[in-house]
């Protein structure tokens, strides 16, 4: 069923006061799934033009907006959103090397680059993940051993599975026991 279909058969017709709430407002709930769509593209226009227009010095947290626009464009399935999304990831750890969104990039940047089979890449942006204060120090520790066991770089992997293995060790315990 296509989407105009489902505006038609989902909107009330007329309101009455029989219907319940959720009758009258129930077409609303299919609109507010277009919500976030319309929000990445707004968001996205905006940060568009604040940059082509050489205005970011005037908007606080451009940080924010670039670390969102790439996070927003790596779940775009366009043929070239991946392209555009690592693009946004490279301008903020450019423009904003001090950010709080740098350890969460590299190790973001570090995923795409394994899931394109660029594990060199993979391994440089892990490692600089890894080197950063974050709450995805191990997760990027555990990505660069399996970087470098896809690079058939034996020994390496070992030592950083190894390395993993401290760092959890070292790590306070949180939970039930």
């Amino acid at each position: 069923m296509n989407a105009r279909k489902r505006i038609v058969i989902a909107r009330p017709t007329r309101l009455s006061a029989t219907q319940s709430a959720s009758e009258r407002l129930g077409w609303l709930g299919w609109f507010g799934s277009l919500v976030p769509a319309f929000a990445l593209v707004i968001g996205l226009t905006l940060l568009h033009d604040v940059y082509n227009e050489n205005r970011a010095s005037e908007v606080a947290e451009v940080d924010s907006a670039l670390y969102l626009e790439g996070y927003l464009l790596l779940r775009d399935p366009s043929p070239d959103a991946l392209k555009r999304g690592r693009e946004a990831f490279q301008r903020l750890l450019k423009s904003y090397p001090g950010s709080r969104y740098v350890p969460e990039v590299w190790l973001r940047l570090g995923e795409l680059y394994f899931d394109e089979n660029e594990l060199k890449q993979a391994v440089a942006a892990y490692q600089k993940a890894f080197e950063l204060e974050s709450p995805f120090k191990d997760k990027a520790l555990y990505k660069l051993a399996w970087s470098h066991y896809r690079l058939d770089d034996y020994d390496a992997a070992v030592a950083r599975f190894l390395q993993l293995i401290d760092l959890l060790q070292k790590a306070p315990q949180t939970g039930a026991e």
